[in-house]
């Protein structure tokens, strides 16, 4: 699907954002990063996804761990603005130190 809409863009340049997802303490830490993520699957999705986008040459951000637990909402995947200020300046970060600025 991303090198699809990759040229569905044109000259429009696409980034792909794994965004941050909470990294639980406590029983069963060891084996879920959260309620919803078994570490063990996650880890293969990432490296799926990253080995994905560079064999496609799309740009890639995998902000997966780069937000406190403080941060998080009602779960294990939302975010308050703090949170999602984080996300943004990472973001920014990624794109000025690629060529996606243009």
């Amino acid at each position: 699907a991303f090198p699809a809409a990759q040229r569905m863009l044109g000259e429009t340049p696409l980034l792909v954002i794994n965004e941050p997802v909470m990294v639980s303490q406590g029983e069963y830490s060891d084996i879920r990063y959260n309620f919803y993520y078994p570490r063990r699957a996650y880890d293969d999705y990432r490296q799926i996804m990253e080995a994905a986008m560079r064999a496609d040459g799309i740009p890639y951000l995998d902000a997966w761990d780069i937000a406190p637990v403080d941060v998080f909402t009602n779960s294990a995947i939302h975010m308050d603005a703090r949170g999602t200020a984080l996300l943004a300046q990472r973001a920014a970060e990624f794109i000025r130190q690629s060529d996606l600025r243009r």
